[in-house]
């Protein structure tokens, strides 16, 4: 069994990812814009492709990254599995109340269920409403991350060796 420290690295990893992996799709590697690319580079060359051909060889560029996406997600299932596991082994009461903090850290796993949940349904099934709200879901974790990061600035400002013990310990 690891620690709660190492879940968190691990889990950023994922998350970070998995974001990357959206950040590539709907950008770099987006079918309609590939697609068009493809379309116009081949009539330069005197070939003509309909655009749904060239979006579906788009997508077919594009899938060994994407399929990324389901390892890291099928991955991150399994650390959030693991996460509830030592919650409720290692559950404690935190005497002590910041409810900006619990209740940021309350829909974090709540909305971190949920795309756990959503993202392996719609490996299986393809669900459209689901479909989007998992992306719509996702701009929490965009939000999140940044916030996060400046709430352990400033607690290490506060307080000091907060950065120290996240590495060491």
């Amino acid at each position: 069994m690891f620690s709660i420290r190492i879940w968190h690295w691990f889990n950023f990893l994922l998350i970070a990812g998995l974001l990357l992996t959206v950040l590539l799709r709907k950008t770099f590697l987006s079918y309609k814009t590939n697609g068009l690319l493809i379309q116009n580079k081949l009539m330069e060359l005197n070939m003509t492709i309909s655009i749904d051909d060239a979006k579906n060889i788009a997508k077919a560029i594009r899938t060994p990254m994407w399929d990324w996406h389901y390892y890291l997600g099928f991955a991150l299932a399994l650390f959030f599995i693991y996460r509830i596991f030592i919650g409720f082994k290692n559950l404690k009461i935190d005497k002590s109340f910041d409810g900006i903090r619990h209740a940021t850290y309350a829909l974090f796993y709540i909305l971190l269920g949920f795309m756990v949940i959503s993202g392996v349904t719609l490996y299986f099934v393809k669900v459209e409403f689901l479909k989007e709200l998992h992306e719509i879901s996702m701009f929490f974790f965009v939000a999140f991350i940044p916030i996060h990061i400046i709430g352990v600035i400033v607690h290490e400002r506060k307080y000091g060796n907060v950065l120290s013990k996240m590495i060491k310990e």
